[in-house]
């Protein structure tokens, strides 16, 4: 095969070396009650060093990108705290009760990077995760604008009005102003420059935790396991979560029929409940990519509004069950026979 073209080689460190971690664990056990309750606590630190990091800048003339180097560093903190208690009343026919509680939390920082501090990439000081967005002030009325549709506040939306393709007017969504300057854009989208752009959640699974209930009375037993997330944060621009975010169509769902519509509008009845602004074909999104200038166009930019909450509690697991009398089962030459049912996510609480 005869090949017409070729490309560069990229360039290689040659102290690049594996990543290590270093972890430091403190923990404590306690039990009281006759050990009938026990608690357990754990905090750990963990230090990853020589994380694969781009190298520092080299001139263009080189003609190729620079080597990436061991020169990044993640740490992670977090704890974990477990509660037990299992006791048997003998007074009540030896009825056996058992609860467990289970809380857990961490953060991941990147505490060494050497970058251009842009906020949708790696930078010193970053918090794993972490979601910028604008901060929802209300929807724009016809007190905005004059007569000839203009909007008559300070120069303001810059974001929006620079999209050829759009016109903000009543019904839109009115984005605050975070640095006081009249305009709303995202600056240099780096960490000294972020314009309005604001930590609006993170994507990190925060305060996960779980607990189970049980007892065993007379060959009777029941279980219960629920598990949930306290805090978790998610951006999306899937059809399902906003309104004709599919440029192939004009499709809505039935969650998406509370918005602002024509007739109000025209009424000058801007209702600032309604879950969705106005509503039209081209007013669909872009794809979700690293960029938050290409994540979202118009009134769907990301912004806290439509922050999707994804913290739950969910009921994992059901079992009951009966355990035969061992004075039937010994006659069959069977230790043991239990009869139980077990169901699986059964409830969605939160």
């Amino acid at each position: 095969v005869k090949y017409d073209y070729f490309g560069q080689p990229k360039m290689v460190d040659p102290s690049l070396t594996w990543e290590n971690i270093a972890t430091t664990n403190v923990g404590i056990d306690l039990g009281f009650l006759n050990n009938d309750l026990n608690v357990n606590f754990d905090w750990y630190q963990r230090v990853t060093n020589g994380m694969l990091a781009p190298g520092k800048e080299l001139p263009s003339v080189l003609g190729a990108s620079a080597a990436y180097e061991n020169a990044g560093q993640l740490r992670t903190r977090g704890w974990e705290l477990n509660v037990d208690w299992r006791h048997i009343f003998h007074d009540a026919g030896d009825l056996a009760v058992h609860a467990n509680f289970n809380l857990a939390d961490y953060k991941a920082v990147i505490t060494q990077w050497d970058s251009d501090n842009l906020i949708n990439t790696n930078y010193s000081g970053k918090e794993y995760g972490e979601i910028w967005g604008f901060e929802y002030d209300r929807y724009f009325t016809a007190d905005d604008f004059n007569a000839d549709g203009s909007y008559n506040g300070v120069a303001d939306q810059t974001l929006l009005a620079k999209d050829p393709k759009f016109s903000f007017g009543p019904g839109d969504i009115k984005f605050v102003d975070q640095d006081g300057d009249g305009e709303i854009n995202w600056g240099e989208g780096t960490v000294e420059d972020h314009g309005d752009l604001v930590k609006i959640g993170n994507t990190t699974p925060r305060w996960q935790y779980s607990f189970r209930l049980g007892a065993d009375w007379k060959g009777f037993d029941i279980d219960l396991f629920f598990q949930g997330v306290g805090k978790r944060d998610m951006w999306s621009t899937s059809a399902f979560v906003m309104p004709m975010m599919r440029a192939a169509d004009v499709t809505i769902y039935a969650n998406q029929t509370d918005y602002i519509t024509k007739a109000e509008i025209e009424a000058g009845n801007i209702r600032q409940d309604a879950d969705y602004p106005r509503i039209f074909p081209g007013n669909e999104g872009y794809t979700a990519s690293s960029s938050i200038m290409d994540a979202g166009r118009n009134n769907y930019v990301p912004q806290d509004k439509y922050l999707i909450n994804m913290a739950y509690l969910r009921l994992k697991n059901l079992t009951v069950g009966y355990t035969l009398p061992q004075k039937w089962t010994r006659k069959a030459t069977i230790e043991k026979v239990r009869i139980y049912a077990s169901f699986n996510n059964l409830a969605d609480l939160v």
